[in-house]
């Protein structure tokens, strides 16, 4: 989950997030993240930011990344 949301932040930042490691997640989480992509693909450019989750992903970054 984590990359995904990493990837959604900022994928040439992050890393980006293959399609194939939907298989490897439980099937309501692919759901949730499902979800997102689906919300994503009506809007223009949304970031987690834009619903105050801008310390959360930056502490997503931290923990996995740095």
């Amino acid at each position: 989950m984590a990359d995904f949301l990493l990837a959604w932040w900022n994928g040439d930042k992050c890393g980006h997030f293959p399609i194939l490691h939907f298989c490897n997640v439980d099937a309501v989480i692919a759901e949730d993240m499902l979800t997102i992509m689906a919300y994503l693909a009506q809007e223009s450019t949304v970031y987690a930011d834009a619903w105050g989750y801008r310390d959360q992903v930056g502490e997503l970054w931290e923990r996995y990344r740095v």
